[in-house]
């Protein structure tokens, strides 16, 4: 059987992929029961615009954060505390959000139609149960507003971030350009369990500077997801094999188009997974100015798979027919 599925990045770049990578962020997210959850927005008369904004706003939280956890150990009288912390990255992308700046009066109903260019906010948990003024992260701050909560039980917990840690649903232009963004981050010590640690914030920063990943942009990586699926061909015996397939068209696009009639034949498996039975399903994925089907993965053209699994059968007088759409 061959059959094509639109393909999951793992990315929070990808509508899906971004599914994927907040279940295992919850998956492994640590009792933070008591501690603050923070949001951190940014006055945009500051920056010549939301890129400079993002540079900003991050080398900021690094030195906000090291700062309060100085203070703490100040005010606590432990030399040694450590303040673990995870980083949430988000993009205001239009239309209204609510906002109750901590210590003001009252909410403010912020209309972001104005934000088409994607400005950052961020949200942060801090593993920190004792009490903080929120003049002192204010004054840290310094670029913006600031909201301050403490985080009542575990399953507060889980809503405040799947609230956070959702897809984006429309990527900025000044996102696309860049080669690498770091959404979710974390410090040392945010996870209790060693094997999961994640990178500290400086190890991605560096991480950044020297892999440039795959020296395209996160725009071009977009678009290679959006034309791109995923083949499986599976023998009698269930071996598979898997190459990725590039298409001229969108595959939301593509499945948009034909699912319907793929579904009529019974050949729509859900979750975006269609079965390919003759040569003539795959005429819509023909790349008009090509003569193969394009293969990303060692450059195998498709018609070795329809040679591989269609041909034997047609030997032993089990003629395939091209079944009509």
């Amino acid at each position: 059987m061959i059959t094509v599925k639109r393909r999951i990045p793992r990315s929070w770049f990808h509508p899906v992929g971004a599914q994927i990578r907040a279940k295992e962020v919850l998956a492994r997210m640590p009792d933070v029961t008591g501690c603050l959850f923070l949001t951190l927005t940014l006055d945009r008369q500051l920056f010549e615009g939301p890129a400079d904004a993002f540079e900003h706003g991050r080398d900021r939280i690094r030195r906000m954060m090291h700062k309060l956890k100085l203070w703490v150990r100040k005010e606590t009288g432990r030399k040694h505390l450590e303040l673990p912390y995870c980083v949430k990255t988000e993009f205001h992308l239009g239309g209204w959000e609510e906002f109750v700046p901590f210590g003001g009066s009252g909410s403010d109903l912020t209309d972001l139609e104005e934000d088409a260019e994607g400005w950052p906010h961020w949200h942060l948990i801090v593993r920190h149960r004792g009490f903080i003024p929120w003049q002192v992260i204010k004054a840290l701050w310094d670029l913006g507003m600031i909201d301050i909560q403490r985080i009542e039980s575990q399953q507060n917990a889980h809503y405040l971030m799947k609230y956070t840690v959702k897809d984006i649903e429309e990527v900025p232009q000044w996102v696309k350009e860049r080669r690498r963004l770091r959404i979710w981050q974390t410090s040392r010590g945010f996870y209790e369990d060693e094997s999961a640690q994640e990178e500290t914030e400086e190890e991605a920063d560096a991480d950044e500077e020297e892999t440039q990943e795959d020296k395209t942009t996160i725009g071009e990586r977009i678009d290679q997801w959006e034309h791109t699926m995923t083949l499986i061909v599976a023998d009698d015996d269930g071996q598979q094999q898997v190459r990725t397939l590039k298409v001229h068209v969108p595959v939301r696009d593509w499945f948009d188009l034909h699912v319907a009639r793929f579904a009529r034949r019974g050949l729509y498996h859900g979750q975006g997974i269609v079965e390919l039975r003759s040569t003539r399903d795959m005429q819509s994925l023909w790349h008009p100015d090509s003569d193969e089907w394009e293969i990303c993965e060692r450059g195998w053209p498709l018609s070795l798979f329809f040679q591989w699994k269609f041909q034997p059968r047609a030997t032993v007088g089990e003629r395939i027919k091209d079944e009509p759409f």
